[in-house]
């Protein structure tokens, strides 16, 4: 089996990748630079922003307020914030559905994806940055759309009912209690020790170029925060443990564009699977991308599998979890 993972794995490949079964190590090691500049390479605890896949935790604060009493899923914009769209809920919030057109053009390169917004990236640090420019627009379908400023505002949920920022309240009550002590959401001119840089290639000129001006300044609510393996494995374990709604009420039904279909639950992807049977059942997974980040991170309940792959240079890294999930 180890030499199956061995092969699977291109020899291109940037980043870190973990394999956990049964909660059993079978597999961790990292590849490439985390600073490509001088040479410092990616360790398996290295830190790595994981674009997206930050919104499960924000999901999980959501959940938190909904659990101490402070709003339900179907409360109302209205009810918390007065920045228009009164009537959307929580609900529709956490699964995309809520109609707020989103505040970047994903349609766009992600290299290029913020040269439109009127405020640069430096100066994006926090989510009443980016909330101005959300207002006055008018509402898309109440279908599935993938909204980043759906996740924005509830970030700004958090903050107005906790009066704190909303990644303090994610360490105060996810981050510390769980011991995911390299995880949180850094300012990239003040990045700690032992964190990894973003990189996209740039075809014209044949080189790799540091992501530092396709991102915000600091994680917001809907993406870009920081983690290891470990941690999110910890996550994982807490997750399925205690908090399995988030990924299977209420699930939002996708079809992409090769008429593929998901579903979104709370902050999560669900992919379909089969077991030995031909059964079908759902496999939740948290994945981001973006100028400097690859990242997937998938549970399969029924082996009792957790692979994670980060890249911290963009790589397509999707056919590779699938080829390392086929082998268990």
């Amino acid at each position: 089996m180890l030499e199956k993972i061995k092969n699977a794995i291109p020899k291109e490949f940037k980043g870190v990748l973990q394999i956990v079964k049964n909660n059993e190590l079978i597999w961790q090691e990292a590849y490439g630079y985390a600073e490509l500049s001088n040479k410092r390479p990616n360790l398996v605890d290295t830190k790595f922003a994981i674009a997206s896949g930050t919104k499960s935790f924000v999901a999980f604060g959501i959940i938190k307020l909904i659990e101490q009493g402070k709003l339900s899923f179907e409360t109302k914009l209205g009810e918390i914030l007065q920045i228009g769209y009164e009537d959307i809920t929580v609900k529709e919030l956490l699964t995309h559905t809520s109609g707020i057109p989103d505040y970047l053009d994903e349609k766009l390169d992600t290299n290029s994806v913020w040269d439109s917004f009127p405020l640069h990236v430096y100066k994006i640090r926090k989510n009443s940055d980016v909330l101005p420019y959300l207002q006055g627009k008018e509402l898309k379908s109440k279908e599935f759309i993938y909204s980043n400023a759906g996740y924005i505002v509830l970030g700004a949920i958090i903050e107005k009912l906790t009066g704190i920022d909303f990644d303090c309240f994610l360490k105060s009550e996810l981050f510390e209690p769980l011991e995911m002590a390299n995880t949180d959401y850094f300012e990239l001119d003040r990045l700690p020790s032992n964190c990894a840089n973003g990189y996209w290639f740039d075809e014209e000129k044949g080189e790799y170029v540091n992501a530092f001006y396709n991102t915000s300044a600091k994680g917001l609510a809907d993406g870009s925060g920081f983690t290891t393996v470990d941690d999110l494995n910890k996550f994982w374990q807490f997750i399925i443990k205690n908090h399995k709604e988030m990924f299977e009420t209420h699930a939002i039904s996708k079809e992409d564009e090769d008429g593929d279909r998901n579903l979104y639950g709370y902050g999560f992807w669900l992919g379909e699977a089969e077991d030995e049977k031909g059964a079908a059942y759902k496999v939740p997974y948290m994945q981001g991308y973006e100028s400097g980040t690859s990242f997937i991170s998938s549970y399969d309940f029924k082996k009792g599998l957790n692979v994670t792959i980060i890249s911290n240079y963009t790589d397509d890294i999707w056919e590779l979890h699938s080829k390392l999930r086929e082998i268990f």
